[in-house]
């Protein structure tokens, strides 16, 4: 996930920080991948300020709402994290791409187009003005 210290070592460190579970045990998933599987884009890369983002917000939620849990990062915050970090990347795209955030609006105001299987601008009529 993060490679920083090698899998083995990165795996003890994130869960001396979070647990080894996203709930009471295994079926929930492992928080050392269930995070980064959560950030990647579709090549399976993770930004690293969206990485930093999500472990902040998680760290945060985890002070306010949690006080008493005994790991840095409970287990619900790292799931609220990522859905900030999430949305905070996306306006990152938006801002950067600015003809795929124009043809995914297009998408979800009209499902058929299929725009999004492509990601070609020219698909249709509609977006053939993007």
């Amino acid at each position: 996930m993060f490679g920083f210290l090698g899998f083995e070592r990165d795996t003890e460190v994130f869960g001396d920080m979070a647990g080894l579970y996203m709930g009471a045990d295994h079926r929930k998933g492992y928080t050392y991948t269930w995070l980064p599987n959560h950030l990647q884009d579709g090549k399976g890369q993770i930004s690293p300020r969206t990485m930093l983002r999500a472990v902040s917000k998680a760290a945060e939620v985890t002070r306010d709402r949690h006080p008493g849990h005994e790991f840095a990062l409970h287990h619900d915050a790292i799931r609220q994290a990522v859905q900030d970090a999430s949305q905070i990347r996306v306006a990152e795209i938006k801002e950067d791409i600015r003809w795929a955030a124009t043809a995914v609006e297009k998408d979800a105001a009209d499902p058929r187009c299929p725009s999004w299987r492509s990601w070609r601008p020219t698909c249709c009529s509609r977006c053939a003005d993007i």
